[in-house]
């Protein structure tokens, strides 16, 4: 399964010119941007879900969540409903968690390469619900438990740092992408005993 692709294949025409237009951005700079964002964010999501206690923060979080899977699925209608802005602070928060301090360098960055530089944070806050909205269906339709959610987003390695943008190595740690690192309890544990 390739969550990029996914996420991509919700971005229709329709729904780039509804986010160019809410944004006040040239479309083909907002594809660039889309383009250069995407597997960023999904870095972050991944290196969450690298630790057994950061994977089990996810799930609670993709188990809880409604608003997203609503989003990813029409995003052209949620920006016109007037959900914009709050599906932008819904992705600060969630971008903060995931990247901390290193929110406004990777948005410099994604402006840079894009040419959205006034609105970058705002693109990158609206990508975090798109993306949320795939894992979140996922997450509930297949079922996932901790160890689930971790095996999935660590299998997305090779399309991430396939699609990266150059640069963000000296801000994240795309190396380690995909790899694993345990927690204070295993994933069997985790997965029986819940999120406590």
């Amino acid at each position: 399964m390739n969550i990029l692709q996914l996420v991509k294949d919700q971005l229709s025409s329709a729904a780039i010119t509804q986010i160019s237009d809410y944004l006040d951005e040239d479309p083909q700079d907002v594809t660039s941007a889309l383009s250069a964002g995407l597997p960023v964010i999904l870095a972050g999501f991944m290196q969450k879900a690298s630790t057994t206690e950061g994977a089990g923060q996810l799930l609670n979080l993709l188990q809880k969540d409604t608003r997203s899977e609503e989003f990813a699925g029409n995003i052209a209608g949620a920006l016109k409903g007037g959900q914009g802005a709050s599906l932008i602070s819904a992705g600060s928060d969630i971008l903060s968690s995931l990247f901390g301090n290193k929110v406004k360098m990777l948005g410099d960055l994604i402006g840079n390469i894009s040419g959205v530089k006034a609105n970058a944070s705002s693109l990158l806050n609206l990508i975090v619900p798109l993306v949320m909205g795939v894992l979140s269906k996922k997450v509930k339709t297949d079922g996932l438990g901790v160890s689930g959610v971790a095996a999935l987003l660590m299998s997305q390695k090779d399309s991430v740092k396939g699609d990266i943008p150059a640069g963000v190595g000296s801000i994240l740690d795309v190396d380690s992408l995909g790899d694993f690192k345990g927690g204070q309890r295993s994933l069997k544990e985790e997965s029986r005993g819940g999120l406590a």
